[in-house]
């Protein structure tokens, strides 16, 4: 029987195993990672794949495995086929992902001098065997193709894109624009409209100038909010098992190319806002990143750091009216944010139950933040109710009374927002009911603040 050889990246599993290492290596040195670029362009490819596996750590069981080609490895094992990895991986990897899926009766990989790669593989097959089944899924591959007796290929189409004959053709699931939307947090979109809270307060909301500023810096805040979703989830790769990352429909160098043309259109659109608005807004995106590089180590730090990503939404708002929130307005934004961030930072804690619950340190600090959290949550809506004491004197509104409906409402959302955290399982949270609540307490709050104007 005809010896298999099995291509790793982008056959094997649906990503670049250098590049998640890669990634690995930025999220724990910044300054290593430009390192590793060095090596790539003055020492070659294959000394830096060395350099990174030696310094990078592979979540080798959580890898985006193309499950189809894994069962038809298997299928042919057990008809007498030797399955053989050969990859331009580095071979320590190779190693850990042959040992992981035991269908594997040798490997072949890169080391320190050669990077088996296109010709190289080509010549290392036709040492090894007289002949053999090849299957994989670049142009690189064209030659090692040319010397296989059958060739296979795993390609987005039910056409493979090289001419060719191929017998085994195996289609990599394509993304839908549902997978795009849940990875550029569309959903998470709503939160930005805290910027129209000052003008909402200063009734300055149906000002046509302001009314197009405020919706361009929405805009402008929702498009830096999804670049910095999508860099975070390929920096923190294996947080959060159904991402579209983890399952391979979306290659992660596609989506840092899809972030980089967001980026620079909403620069581009960033530059009908004013000055102060601008700092704020790349203050917000550059925070948000080194908080996804930096950031999620420390439970407490990482709360106030959330709570200030909300508290900046609101002084963009204040940067559209040049005007200066008054303190109690601010004190109690701040502290509804910080209960929003333990709430999120609970739900990240309770992602996985058995696990959590079985780690001391895990169990404690849900306690910790859900006491703390329900608490500042509600000294938030109270320092609110301090807030609408004091505006109704002084504003101008024709029904200012009627602002005090916001207040059971506030609590209504916050109830069910925690009960969420509580009493149902965590990714409830940022599911479909609760953001459905949270849509319709945020239109009541409009209604009741025009119908008081």
């Amino acid at each position: 029987m005809k010896p298999i050889c099995v291509d790793l990246d982008n056959t094997l599993i649906f990503s670049d195993s250098m590049f998640l290492l890669w990634l690995k290596v930025l999220k724990k040195s910044p300054m290593l990672a430009l390192y590793v670029i060095y090596i790539f362009f003055f020492n070659g490819s294959a000394e830096a794949k060395h350099f990174i596996t030696c310094h990078g750590n592979l979540d080798i069981e959580n890898l985006p495995y193309n499950q189809n080609l894994v069962s038809w490895l298997v299928q042919k094992k057990e008809q007498g086929h030797a399955i053989w990895l050969v990859t331009g991986a580095n071979q320590f990897i190779a190693n850990r992902i042959a040992l992981h899926l035991p269908i594997f009766d040798g490997v072949l990989a890169s080391d320190k001098q050669n990077n088996l790669i296109g010709e190289k593989k080509a010549s290392c097959l036709k040492n090894h065997f007289s002949s053999f089944i090849y299957i994989g899924d670049h142009k690189k591959d064209l030659v090692v193709w040319a010397e296989a007796s059958e060739s296979g290929i795993v390609c987005k189409n039910k056409k493979p894109p090289f001419k060719g004959t191929f017998k085994y053709i195996f289609n990599r699931p394509q993304a839908t624009l549902k997978d795009w939307a849940k990875l550029l947090r569309i959903d998470h979109w709503p939160k930005n409209l805290l910027i129209w809270l000052p003008m909402l307060f200063q009734y300055k909301a149906l000002d046509s100038s302001l009314f197009l500023l405020a919706l361009l810096a929405t805009i402008c805040l929702c498009l830096f909010a999804s670049v910095g979703y999508i860099c975070d989830d390929a920096i923190n790769l294996n947080q959060g098992q159904k991402k579209p990352f983890v399952t391979g429909l979306i290659d992660i160098p596609q989506a840092l190319q899809i972030a980089s043309l967001i980026l620079v259109i909403n620069l581009c659109l960033m530059s009908f806002l004013p000055n102060e608005t601008k700092s704020f807004l790349i203050t917000y995106f550059i925070a948000a990143l080194c908080f996804s590089l930096l950031g999620k180590n420390n439970i407490i730090l990482d709360v106030f750091l959330l709570a200030s990503f909300y508290a900046i939404r609101v002084e963009i708002g204040c940067t559209l009216i040049a005007g200066i929130c008054s303190p109690e307005l601010t004190l109690s934004i701040l502290f509804s944010c910080l209960g929003l961030a333990c709430a999120k930072q609970l739900t990240s804690l309770k992602k996985d139950d058995s696990q959590a619950m079985q780690q001391t340190d895990n169990s404690s600090n849900v306690s910790l933040l859900s006491s703390i959290g329900i608490s500042i949550s509600g000294i938030g809506v109270m320092m609110f109710a301090d807030f609408l004491r004091h505006f109704i004197h002084e504003t101008s509104y024709a029904q200012p009374n009627y602002l005090f409906l916001c207040i059971p409402l506030l609590l209504y959302w916050q109830y069910k927002f925690w009960h969420c955290c509580f009493n149902q399982r965590s990714q409830n949270i940022d599911g479909t009911t609760m953001y459905k609540d949270t849509y319709i307490v945020s239109s009541l709050l409009i209604i009741i603040i025009f119908l008081a104007a």
